[in-house]
């Protein structure tokens, strides 16, 4: 069965390790100029990375594809927040993700993604890249939560990501109920 994975967005690299660290092949759905340059743009097509760009044209067609996607079974991924958080704190989140379930049996499924802020791909500090990590190994922590079916609204997910982070900072996940990753 295909489902939608919403995920709060810390850093550059938030795609990469949930792809490295997903059973399945995930279709992510990232912002069209981030695979454009020549040196992606093959990797992120053999992947099947779904670009979506502003304007109601690139839009309906990347909810159209997300949504093939996911009732061709796949799993596909998706940031809410549109962005990289750049304080450190969950965002709002978009509402479009919830065109992308409609007509589907697909369940939302919330990701928190935990110990990646102030890495140097996150926004800490006031940039990205350009810092010397703060301590090596980065411990970082995956947390998925139980799938939700037929959601009510944007918020009800951001709350249940939400919830997952807080209860990733104290509490140690067993597989099924969550899993945690230390890189």
């Amino acid at each position: 069965q295909g489902a939608l994975l919403v995920v709060n967005h810390v850093s550059w690299v938030d795609g990469v390790l949930l792809t490295l660290n997903s059973p399945r092949q995930l279709r992510m759905v990232a912002y069209a100029d981030y695979v454009k340059p020549w040196w992606i743009r093959w990797f992120a097509r053999d992947i099947g990375i779904i670009p979506i760009s502003p304007g109601k044209k690139s839009m309906v067609q990347a909810i159209r594809t997300a949504r093939e996607a996911l009732q061709n079974g796949q799993i596909v991924c998706i940031f809410p927040e549109g962005e990289i958080t750049r304080s450190g704190k969950l965002e709002e989140f978009k509402p479009g993700f919830l065109s992308i379930i409609k007509g589907t049996d697909a369940p939302v499924v919330p990701v928190y993604l935990g110990g990646l802020w102030g890495s140097i791909f996150s926004f800490e500090r006031g940039k990205f890249l350009w810092k010397w990590p703060r301590r090596l190994p980065y411990p970082v922590s995956i947390t998925f939560g139980r799938p939700i079916t037929e959601p009510t609204d944007s918020e009800q997910i951001r709350r249940a990501v939400a919830t997952l982070g807080d209860e990733g900072a104290n509490t140690p996940r067993v597989a099924g109920d969550g899993a945690n990753c230390f890189f």
